[in-house]
């Protein structure tokens, strides 16, 4: 990575700060794979290898990006008394509204 490029990362992670999968899942419990997925734009099994166990070979660290991104979803649902849950709903009902126009 750049010197550039890891500046801008730690102005982003110091800006927005970061919040981890796992304490996203606390926090918001019951949260599934597939709501955490659609807040970091990443599939439900990319969450599964993020919560595996640290010393198996599936598993996977998420990068600056989708901590970012919980830390907003974060925020947001606090700010607009939200869970993942209904945020989800809401999404799915956009969806199918779409697919009927």
């Amino acid at each position: 990575m750049s010197r550039e490029n890891e500046e801008t990362a730690a102005f982003q992670n110091w800006m927005w700060g970061r919040m981890s999968p796992n304490d996203f899942a606390i926090v918001w419990a019951p949260v599934g794979y597939r709501e955490i997925g659609l807040v970091c734009g990443v599939s439900a099994s990319t969450v599964q290898h993020w919560f595996s166990d640290p010393s198996a070979t599936s598993h996977r660290e998420p990068s600056d990006r989708p901590q970012r991104l919980l830390a907003l979803a974060d925020w947001w649902l606090r700010t607009f008394n939200f869970t993942p849950r209904q945020l989800s709903a809401q999404f799915e009902q956009y969806l199918r509204q779409r697919s009927l126009e």
